[in-house]
């Protein structure tokens, strides 16, 4: 089940994806989380909203990506654009080489899950919610 709906994703005033598209990209953008987040999602509903909002948010920004990316080939690993140094959200580019439009701050070596680029604005919002912990709980 993906973590975002057509419209929830519309409402976050993302660029437009094709909606024979839509429903492929965030069931993949929604495993692409539980990957980040090593499972520890175990019920969605359960989390506090403000949690859940930034799962959702996430979601729609790998859901855009993706797209970009080559939508379908993307998650098939055929696409032209499969390589990506770089993440782009609004006036604001993250890549290998660093950032470029929004900011000061500096990212290189943009992570891989199996060629697909990590998004670290997409990451943050996880790890703020608390969804990226690695340690043993007791």
């Amino acid at each position: 089940m993906a973590y975002l709906t057509e419209l929830e994703y519309k409402n976050f005033n993302l660029p437009d994806v094709p909606r024979e598209d839509f429903n492929m990209l965030a069931d993949f953008a929604s495993a692409l989380v539980d990957v980040i987040t090593m499972g520890n999602i175990t019920d969605f509903k359960a989390l506090k909203k403000p949690a859940r909002e930034k799962v959702k948010k996430a979601t729609a920004y790998y859901v855009l990506q993706l797209y970009n990316q080559g939508g379908a080939d993307a998650v098939t690993g055929f696409s032209a654009s499969f390589t990506q140094n770089s993440v782009s959200l609004g006036s604001t580019t993250v890549s290998s080489g660093g950032v470029r439009g929004g900011g000061a701050a500096s990212h290189s070596n943009l992570g891989e899950i199996s060629g697909i680029v990590r998004n670290p604005i997409a990451d943050s919002l996880l790890e703020s919610a608390g969804l990226c912990y690695r340690g043993v709980g007791v």
